[in-house]
């Protein structure tokens, strides 16, 4: 298709046997125009044959020659991209059918201010019976709601247009976690958001082995970020308190002492500047630590 109006970027890597379904929920769209580039992160199994099993000529097929990791994957198909829109899928993911149409008819009529478009989505965790439902769902100029810790939630609910991701170079690579964070704070500078209260995407958290629950790389992500932004963060003292809580919720987890100790008093701070934050971090940490140490003894 020489024209379509989504680029649908999927990252994998090893994981062949999710592939399948992430790809059939996208052509099982009932909005037709689009393109789907999967981005073979340097897979050794049968990702490849995989995608050759689809005869649809909007797949296209990228391997990279080494693995870059999935912000990596996804510049490529970003730079890749033909399309006025990027929506993201990962390849455990799954799209309902009116997902893509639902964005359309958004994006159609919207400003060109807006430039990102994102929806609800159900997380289906293993073992648990029920879906958890989360409502994705931010409205305007949204830098300084970010910035306080509102989240945008899962990359496969979002769509954003090329040009704007291309403007700002993409994915920050050199993230370990938090780069979707980073990278809608970064669309957030030039765009508005636009939401659509619906659940559209399935989200599986069937994988114990998740960046998100590896405190190490969680604490080196938040460092990173604050780092980056921290001549914005430094501006508050209720924004410092918020950024410094977070270092130390796992800097608890990584019996980092030296952390532990310097982010200390900026979590005190918030019984006077943000109580409910220094609840919140309070209640978290003990969680937290309660979990991480059941999964070690484990």
């Amino acid at each position: 298709m020489n024209n379509p109006f989504f680029t649908v970027v999927i990252p994998t890597h090893n994981r062949s046997n999710l592939l399948k379904r992430a790809i059939e929920s996208v052509l099982d769209q009932s909005f037709e125009s689009f393109e789907i580039i999967v981005i073979d992160d340097h897979s050794i199994d049968d990702t490849s044959s995989v995608v050759k099993s689809f005869s649809d000529l909007r797949i296209r097929y990228m391997k990279n020659s080494r693995a870059d990791g999935a912000c990596g994957a996804r510049n490529v198909g970003i730079f890749s991209a033909k399309a006025k829109w990027v929506a993201f899928l990962d390849d455990d993911d799954v799209w309902l059918p009116e997902k893509l149409r639902c964005q359309y008819e958004l994006t159609r009529n919207a400003e060109q201010s807006v430039g990102l478009v994102c929806t609800d989505y159900a997380i289906f965790k293993e073992k648990r019976q029920r879906p958890i439902n989360i409502k994705n769902r931010p409205s305007g100029w949204v830098r300084d709601k970010l910035l306080y810790g509102k989240r945008i939630g899962c990359l496969s609910s979002v769509c954003i247009r090329t040009e704007v991701l291309k403007s700002i170079g993409g994915f920050d690579e050199r993230f370990p976690s938090s780069q979707d964070q980073d990278l809608y704070l970064r669309v957030a500078e030039l765009s508005q958001f636009a939401y659509i209260p619906k659940t559209l995407v399935h989200i599986y958290q069937e994988s114990q082995n998740r960046i998100g629950q590896n405190p190490k790389i969680k604490l080196e992500g938040y460092i990173m970020f604050r780092d980056k932004y921290f001549a914005l963060i430094d501006k508050s003292l209720r924004l410092r308190h918020r950024y410094e809580s977070r270092i130390f919720t796992y800097a608890i987890l990584q019996s980092d002492k030296t952390l532990i100790a310097k982010c200390l008093p900026w979590v005190l701070l918030g019984t006077l500047v943000d109580f409910h934050n220094f609840l919140l971090t309070i209640r978290t940490t003990i969680l937290l630590y309660i979990r991480n140490k059941s999964q070690t003894r484990i």
